[in-house]
């Protein structure tokens, strides 16, 4: 079962219980696992341009969190390939040896457990 389906069950449980208070430990408990089942479906990464570095010479990106808004990795100009003829923090972080280095790694976030979609079609 997907969590999806498994979050629209369970929301229909707590549905039926919020009109009865002898059921608020049980309502909490099934408000619980959908807020975890949640976390599973993964969200799509922010891609951001962050402006420049701390000597102005380079610019400085980062992907983030779309959960928490937690920065999970940052990478420059310099980190980008050469051959990368795109301005989009996407497809620049797609074509740096930062994204070949840090995807598979993480697909989880550190901070609240948000399962991530780096957008790449082969990632499950």
């Amino acid at each position: 079962m997907k969590p999806e389906e498994s979050i629209k069950i369970l929301q229909k449980h707590i549905d039926l219980i919020k009109q009865d208070w002898s059921y608020i430990q049980y309502r909490k408990a099934l408000e619980r696992a959908v807020k975890a089942l949640k976390k599973q479906i993964p969200m799509k990464v922010l891609y951001e341009d962050v402006g420049y570095g701390q000597y102005h010479d380079v610019n400085l990106y980062a992907c983030i969190c779309p959960s928490c808004g937690l920065h999970i990795i940052g990478f420059s100009d310099d980190d980008v390939d050469s051959k990368c003829n795109s301005d989009n923090p996407e497809d620049m972080f797609h074509s740096s040896m930062v994204h070949h280095a840090y995807i598979g790694m993480n697909n989880y976030c550190n901070r609240c457990g948000q399962k991530l979609d780096w957008g790449e079609e082969d990632d499950t």
